[in-house]
């Protein structure tokens, strides 16, 4: 037995089915539409993965259409190119894509608007918990509306209860792997974005309890990095390699056009000589004609390999740009994942939360979703909130509540 009762809090406690009827129909009529503030709030909103956005380039007709924001916070438009949303309001996204739209359209017309918010997320003590629409204005009472309401139905038959504690242990237990995976692999998506030589993860004791194969999963994680780290250092030799034989080609095409030079410098010279003996009708006539022949080829030869030392050096500059894009790329993929599987492991431990808030004790003598008082957590961006949360608070986008049944038996590993 692990004591991980939640204590008492700020919360709702509805007095009849009638009145949670009410109350959600309530909740969906008060979602009419946001208010002037709440749009106001929607210009300051930080665009983020699986936000979705309607961009429209009246110039690009192709590129007009719906965007979702990658898990690599980018967004890329046809015939437009490849720019980062996450972080930017919609204003400022629009300025960014309006600036980068400019260098292939003539004075373009942009207009960016939100289509679709990242969703939500409504776990532990509700009828549905699942993910849901995110819409402006939603507060934790109308997120508990989308849930279907508080609480699972519970009748006094002590089979139902222990069914019902039945299936949130083996949750439990198959959330307690679950999360453990997801905080061995942010170890390791950490150590690669700090470009360590070695990872090796030691597990520290916290709330929940290790799975038994916790070995294996931090072998499994190690190897992974392993195989990674040696990817990437394959490719990036590879292309350093490319980039010094691109190098070496255009310092190869400048010693030729300066051997080049000197024997055009050299036919001039001597074509001059044999003009002035040709004058003086000491030299015949072809001879001068060969030598202008051969000043002709000299200089096309040149020209020549002017053209092929220019094509080098701009090919020179783009492999120049791919070895700093791989570079970049996998620092801004990494971060990215990093940021993502935080907040994936923030989500497991509210789902774990919630399952747990779900265990029925058998001295309840089967209490229903009325007989119980509920307390609110909501995680966002990877933290839970401070403060108590009240059933009018306000829930964001990406937002994950929490819903807790207070007076719940002590957890059990």
């Amino acid at each position: 037995m692990i004591d991980r009762s939640f204590p008492p809090g700020a919360g709702h406690r509805p007095a009849r089915s009638f009145a949670l009827a009410v109350l959600v129909w309530i909740c969906l009529l008060g979602r009419v539409g946001p208010t002037a503030a709440q749009a106001t709030a929607a210009q300051d909103y930080a665009l983020a993965p699986e936000d979705v956005l309607q961009i429209t380039i009246l110039e690009r007709e192709e590129a007009n259409g719906a965007y979702k924001v990658g898990v690599d916070g980018m967004i890329s438009v046809p015939g437009i190119g490849a720019l980062r949303a996450a972080g930017e309001t919609p204003r400022s996204f629009e300025e960014k894509l309006t600036a980068l739209a400019a260098e292939v359209v003539v004075s373009p017309s942009v207009a960016v608007q939100m289509l679709e918010y990242r969703p939500v997320y409504v776990l532990g003590d509700v009828r549905e918990p699942d993910k849901y629409a995110f819409a402006p204005g939603l507060t934790v009472m109308q997120a508990v509306a989308l849930a279907r309401g508080l609480g699972r139905p519970m009748t006094g038959d002590a089979f139902t209860r222990n069914v019902v504690n039945l299936r949130a242990e083996q949750a439990i237990e198959e959330g307690i792997v679950e999360l453990a995976g997801a905080r061995v692999r942010l170890a390791r998506l950490r150590a690669e974005a700090a470009e360590a030589d070695s990872f090796a993860y030691t597990p520290e004791p916290g709330r929940y309890p290790l799975p038994p194969d916790i070995d294996r999963i931090i072998a499994g994680e190690e190897a992974l990095f392993e195989t990674a780290k040696q990817a990437f250092a394959r490719k990036l030799s590879q292309m350093q390699a490319t980039l010094e034989a691109r190098r070496t080609e255009t310092e190869s095409y400048a010693k030729q056009i300066e051997s080049q030079n000197e024997l055009l410098k050299t036919i001039t010279a001597e074509l001059e000589e044999v003009r002035d003996l040709h004058e003086r009708g000491i030299v015949p006539v072809n001879r001068l004609n060969t030598l202008a022949r051969t000043r002709i080829i000299t200089r096309s030869q040149v020209l020549q390999t002017k053209s092929l030392q220019r094509q080098a050096a701009v090919d020179e500059r783009q492999n120049e740009q791919e070895l700093v894009a791989l570079v970049e790329d996998r620092k801004v993929a990494l971060a990215s994942q990093v940021q993502n599987m935080a907040e994936t492991i923030t989500r497991l431990e509210a789902r774990l939360d919630g399952e747990y808030a779900l265990l029925d004790g058998s001295d309840t003598g089967g209490r229903s979703a009325e007989d119980d008082s509920y307390s609110f957590e909501i995680y966002r961006d990877g933290e839970r909130v401070d403060g108590t949360v009240t059933m009018t608070a306000e829930v964001r986008p990406g937002d994950t509540l929490v819903v807790i049944r207070n007076k719940v038996h002590d957890r059990v590993n």
